[in-house]
């Protein structure tokens, strides 16, 4: 633990807040109480305020060009599409199947009602409009003829409230489209708001089934370490009053500013691993003090002296490091640092008053001599503590009681600074190896490896030469925000999805916007529209922009002036105009004049539109033939108009269409790309061009986040600098803790990219480790705090007990060997909780969720495996005094204030772990 001089500031402060707890420790258990009691009614509500909407940054390309298409199409640029995908069960062509059109017409007609359907368009919709079914078959009929797909566009954006309940109303829909053609047809519905609430409840599903079968496993684990089923309560207690207050506050918060979807769940993660941490510190501490006799004021007292700073200076540092992520201009970002900096500062004001309160307001439950309650749990207790070395009955040690005589651990240390200071050898006071326990001895004699010329140098060599690949690895991390990571495996909607990506492509959930505005003059006029088909023709021809590995471009544009290949001439839309057409909702043909045909156009007419070429043209052909398609190709262009011309004709838009999925692994390069085509052309076309969507907008906030990825490294390394250095008075401690936490970090990116990039880990069947080529990009981001956090805790929790035992007088080579072989039971445990914890993820469906816990688990084994009880002590060992410098090498702490006379030493506490070993030979003077 940390150690405090007896007469600093600090340690005046810690004894004036112990007796401050002790004489108001009911009073500060109703706090809480009332606490919970007016914030756990909020905390459900957490779920329902977030939002899953990436709002990104304002200097950003994706904000402007939003901002631009709102304001000239308001309902079109924050519309969200919805595809209904019909599929004949026999293989059968859906163009000769009446339940086909029947579910079509059904759809069509109730969406067409409902005040928030924007457009619906599909084979059968545009068919009732008088389009010609050749021109309707490549966009909405697969080439098997076997599917079809009905968009239904919401005119609200895809996380508002009203889309979600849109989508409900939808799927019930759906649901009655199946119910009554379930025989011949599948009928599919597919959206964004749907993949994000599944994902969604998927991952609560998982996340109950884990907190079913794991948790109640760590929590049994984590007793069997503290040594008290009763302490066990306190955790629970903890973790509840916590979990309710920081839920419940960011659920008032969400009302005033946006909270991201993933926020609870970071919340959730860090609340559990924080308290579980927390926990073994102050409880073990504790556990072991009322061994060694001191009544329950006295083991609180010191715990909060030694164990509270530790766990007050590894929170602080921690919190500093979330609060600096409220400065970023990202949403998402900020919104993890609101939650994660409330659910951290929570977790340790609870920890450090509601546990001490808790402790002393209950002496007589906490401080039993048998912590396992009562029943067959009691007489197991009895049998383990029935050895002769085992503690004095803890009744005769209540407030009042005598303790009884002997020397204790602290007046060794006073012995063996005594027997220093008179020019002793300290070598002399070291413990025989026989007075540990089986853990302990462990611990003693591994560290005696790590600790020895050179092993340590070759331990330090060997652990920092395998970060070197582990770490040229992880600058290869490639990232993704593609679907097929966030829709469950195995569900009826992955399965869909694959085959609408099969049959039609998976752009058609998020399609591009282009807008597209003349310099000078109206978006009806003949030179707009010949530059837009040139530029867009030009856009459709770059090789940069071609994805999906097959001959085409692997995507479809379709606007008023282009149609993926052919230009469509504005003379086109002049004569249009003097055809009658069919309203929108398909109805009877408007009152009109005669339909003219293109044979009776004038001759002038006829030879302007064969000279404007592109579609205009293409009508000649049919003509030839004895037909004359000019009538069903006016009613889509109609469709066009209506669709791509703003209402005062000041701008027009194009939509595209990927073949794949525009959120996976080609769509950031093809953004990019995109965007940089578009500025050329706007340039040679005298045009202003930019290009929208919600992919653009997750793209622009994930490489701006990447961009301060840096800075967040940057500001979470110098915090640890100044906290631990201010904390340990070392410049070199806080640099060799930045290095090892580094190590572990470097280490667990670079093994997810082995595993997910590579394939690594295939072998073992598990789906949750399965190789997919990229990685959710949230999840290296969101796991980088955490994974600072639990090592921080570890790394603060060895140092403070190295400190506090050269304080007392040990040397540091000493200090290193006593502090692992102290600690490194508690360390080990609280790793195997942690990754016991999180390991039920890894079974999760959800393949986010999978890599989340990877990172976790990983880290965690890596850091209280290796790093703790390998790579810390040789570190330190070599590094020798020089760690305390500036320090003087004989600058020291006293003694924590304690009652310190007259107790048995002990080898082994209630937890099963041996007590910081008390030096043999001066206890045995």
């Amino acid at each position: 633990m940390v150690a405090v001089a007896d007469d600093s500031l600090i340690a005046t402060a810690i004894r004036s807040y112990a007796r401050l707890i002790k004489r108001r420790s009911r009073l500060v258990v109703a706090f809480w109480l009332v606490f919970l009691a007016a914030t756990a009614p909020f905390a459900p509500g957490i779920f329902s305020a977030t939002t899953q909407e990436f709002t990104p940054p304002p200097s950003s390309a994706a904000h402007q060009a939003n901002a631009a298409l709102q304001a000239q199409f308001p309902v079109a640029g924050r519309a969200t599409q919805f595809v209904v995908l019909l599929s004949t069960r026999d293989g059968s062509s859906v163009l000769e199947s009446a339940d086909a059109r029947a579910a079509s017409d059904t759809l069509e007609a109730v969406a067409r009602n409902h005040s928030l359907t924007h457009d619906v368009a599909g084979y059968y919709p545009l068919l009732k409009l008088g389009m010609r079914p050749q021109d309707l078959a490549p966009s909405f009929v697969s080439n098997s003829s076997s599917s079809t797909l009905i968009e239904v566009e919401c005119s609200t954006y895809m996380t508002d409230q009203p889309t979600i309940d849109y989508l409900h109303w939808l799927e019930e829909r759906v649901d009655e489209l199946q119910a009554a053609h379930g025989s011949s047809l599948e009928v599919d519905l597919l959206g964004a708001p749907l993949i994000i609430e599944e994902a969604a409840d998927t991952a609560m599903s998982d996340l109950e089934h884990m907190d079913a079968i794991v948790l109640p496993l760590s929590f049994a684990i984590l007793a069997g370490v503290i040594g008290s089923f009763r302490l066990l309560l306190v955790p629970l207690l903890t973790i509840g009053v916590a979990a309710a207050g920081a839920f419940g506050i960011t659920a008032l918060i969400a009302r005033a500013t946006p909270i991201f979807t993933i926020t609870p769940s970071l919340m959730m993660s860090i609340l559990i691993a924080m308290s579980i941490d927390y926990a073994l510190f102050l409880l073990t501490r504790f556990r072991q003090e009322r061994l060694q006799g001191r009544s329950v004021p006295a083991a609180v007292e010191v715990t909060l002296q030694t164990a509270g700073m530790t766990v007050l200076v590894s929170g602080l540092t921690l919190a500093a490091s979330f609060v600096a992520l409220l400065f970023f201009p990202i949403s998402v970002i900020s919104s993890l640092g609101i939650g994660c900096t409330l659910a951290l500062l929570l977790v340790l004001a609870v920890n450090l008053s509601l546990v001490p309160a808790l402790l002393l307001s209950f002496p007589a439950f906490f401080g039993a001599r048998e912590p396992c309650c009562c029943g067959p749990l009691a007489a197991l207790c009895r049998r383990r503590y029935a050895d002769d070395d085992s503690p004095p009955p803890l009744a005769s040690l209540e407030e009042g009681g005598a303790a009884p005589q002997g020397p204790t651990l602290d007046s060794a240390f006073e012995r063996l600074t005594a027997a220093t200071d008179q020019g002793g050898d300290r070598r002399s006071a070291l413990p025989a190896p026989e007075a540990l326990s089986c853990p302990q001895r462990f611990w003693w004699r591994l560290s005696g490896l790590t600790t020895r010329w050179p092993l340590n140098l070759l331990c330090v060599a060997a652990l920092l030469g395998l970060t070197v690949p582990l770490g040229l690895t992880a600058t290869t991390l490639a990232t993704t925000d593609g679907w097929d990571q966030a829709i469950p495996r195995g569900s009826a909607l992955g399965a869909a999805f694959e085959r609408m990506g099969r049959e039609f492509g998976a752009g058609h959930l998020n399609p591009y916007s282009i807008l597209l505005r003349p310099r000078t003059g109206s978006a009806t006029s003949r030179h707009f529209f010949s530059s837009v088909a040139s530029a867009l023709a030009e856009f459709e021809a770059e090789p940069a922009l071609r994805v999906g590995g097959g001959g085409g471009a692997g995507f479809e544009i379709d606007s008023l002036a282009y149609k993926s290949g052919t230009p469509v001439p504005w003379l086109l839309y002049e004569t249009c105009e003097l055809v009658p057409h069919r309203p929108a909702d398909g109805a009877a043909l408007e009152a009109s004049p005669p339909s003219p045909s293109l044979a009776s156009l004038g001759a002038e007419r006829r030879e302007a539109l064969r000279a404007a070429g592109g579609l205009a043209e293409q009508l000649f052909a049919p003509l030839a033939a004895g037909g004359d398609p000019l009538g069903p190709l006016c009613a889509g262009l109609r469709y066009a108009k209506r669709r791509f011309l703003n209402d005062d004709g000041s701008a027009a838009m194009a939509m595209v269409v990927m073949d794949v999925d525009p959120l996976g692994a080609e769509g950031d390069a093809w953004l990019h790309a995109a965007r940089d085509t578009l500025a050329r052309v706007s340039v040679t076309f005298d045009i202003d061009a930019s290009i929208s969507g919600v992919p653009g907008d997750i793209y622009d906030c994930k490489d701006a986040v990447f961009a301060l990825m840096p800075v967040m490294v940057a500001v979470m390394a110098l915090l640890v600098l100044l906290l631990v250095g201010c904390t340990f008075g070392s410049l070199v401690i806080p640099l060799r803790s930045v290095v090892s936490i580094g190590v572990t970090v470097t280490w667990a990116y670079g093994a997810a990219v082995l595993t997910y990039q590579h394939g690594w880990l295939e072998w073992t069947g598990l789906g949750g480790l399965a190789r997919t080529d990229s990685q959710m990009w949230l999840v290296p981001v969101i796991s980088l705090p955490i994974l600072v956090g639990i090592s921080l805790d570890y790394d603060i929790f060895l140092l403070a007990r190295v400190a506090e035992l050269r304080g007392k007088g040990a040397t540091t080579q000493q200090a290193i060997r006593h502090g692992v072989t102290s600690t490194g039971s508690i360390i080990s445990s609280a790793g195997l909780i942690m990754a016991i914890a999180f390991s039920g993820l890894l079974f999760s469906a959800n393949p986010t969720l999978d890599m989340v816990a990877f990172y976790l688990v990983f880290a965690v084994l890596a850091d209280t495996f290796v790093m703790r009880p390998l790579l810390v002590p040789a570190a330190m060992a070599l590094l020798g005094e020089a760690n305390w410098w500036p320090q003087a090498p004989t600058q020291r702490a006293a003694k924590p204030p304690a009652e310190t006379a007259g107790v048995a030493p002990l080898r082994c506490s209630a937890a099963g772990a041996a007590a910081p070993p008390a030096l043999a030979a001066a206890l045995g003077r």
